[in-house]
């Protein structure tokens, strides 16, 4: 039987991984510190130039499971991405490891027009494999859609913790750029990447984040310490994004807010955390969300854009911007995430 509607939840412990940082802690604290995990490769760009990425140290991730070691071989990307989610994970359920086996809901790369799929089935089997922890997989589910697929997945926990009367579920995200060199040549070819000499552009990254969230009748029930409370995220479509003819009005993330900030109305936003990622296109939606939406919000908002710091993480973002709010001394603020694609979603956090 269910808990009937659930308006918020508390995040009780993360996991993350990224350019900056092997944890969730070290991760804020380099950001906070203004830390570049930009680094030159030795690829090109069309123009002769080389192009920077944003990737994990070498040697900060373990060694593949012997049994998923033909995926090495057959889809190397893949092979990385579950090293990469893995990491975040197993961090984020220390101490929590007599909970048995939870429902998943992870974000994963959006498949863009002209690109092949980045993660072939069976991520979240190879992942309980990699990790040796079991999940609720019936009850699991892999949302393909980008940058807001993170917010999407915790609207999806806010449904099922509401309907099962469970009281914990797993959120996480993955993304990387690495290994898909098809995608940045198509990406280098749409003057997408922030090269030397280019006016904007962004910075391929990677990272995993991962966050173990319970219901507030958990929290009480096991004296758990809440490191921040979540309202019901709110996701919308942009009918004129980066692949559509349409105008490109910025309507998709301005309604996100308005979603977002409805179902918290008593909080006051002095922090908003972004998946902006340096390219122009996303500043302009988030100039029209913050015109439609600014009686909510202060005008001395501290407005924060990580990817400067650990570059594009495309379905990572999610999660990562919870955690990293969840690391602030205090905060009481509003993430969002842009996908290439329609989406757009935002969630309103407190401590």
């Amino acid at each position: 039987m269910g808990e009937g509607i659930i308006k918020s939840l508390c995040v009780v412990s993360s996991g993350a991984i990224s350019s900056i940082g092997g944890t969730a802690l070290t991760t804020h604290a380099a950001f906070r510190a203004g830390v570049s995990g930009y680094q030159i490769s030795s690829h090109f760009n069309k123009r002769r130039k080389l192009i920077r990425y944003a990737n994990i140290p070498d040697g900060a991730l373990g060694a593949l499971s012997d049994e998923l070691l033909p995926l090495k071989v057959l889809h190397p990307g893949h092979a990385n991405m579950v090293r990469i989610a893995s990491s975040a994970l197993v961090e984020c359920l220390q101490g929590f490891e007599t909970l048995g086996a939870l429902p998943v809901f992870i974000s994963c790369a959006e498949t863009l027009p002209r690109q092949k799929p980045k993660l072939t089935s069976g991520l979240l089997k190879h992942l309980s494999i990699q990790t040796k922890i079991p999940f609720d997989l019936p009850n699991s589910r892999v949302f393909a859609t980008g940058r807001a697929g993170g917010f999407q997945a915790i609207e999806t926990a806010f449904r099922y913790l509401e309907v099962s009367g469970a009281e914990f579920v797993l959120v996480g995200g993955v993304d990387s750029y690495r290994y898909y060199l098809q995608q940045i040549s198509i990406l280098d070819a749409e003057d997408r990447l922030l090269v030397e000499g280019a006016g904007e552009g962004f910075v391929p990254g990677e990272a995993g984040s991962f966050l173990l969230l319970a219901t507030e009748n958990a929290v009480q029930k096991y004296k758990l310490n809440s490191l921040l409370t979540l309202a019901q995220p709110s996701s919308a479509a942009e009918e004129g994004h980066r692949y559509s003819s349409s105008p490109y009005r910025g309507d998709g993330l301005a309604n996100a807010f308005r979603g977002a900030l409805a179902n918290a109305p008593q909080i006051a936003i002095n922090q908003i955390y972004s998946s902006f990622n340096g390219e122009r296109f996303g500043s302009k939606e988030f100039g029209v969300a913050m015109i439609r939406n600014g009686s909510r919000i202060s005008p001395a908002a501290k407005i924060n854009h990580p990817a400067d710091c650990f570059g594009d993480i495309g379905a990572a973002f999610g999660p990562m911007l919870v955690s990293l709010m969840s690391h602030e001394k205090k905060c009481s603020g509003l993430a969002y995430c842009s996908s290439d694609g329609a989406y757009r979603s935002a969630i309103c956090a407190w401590k």
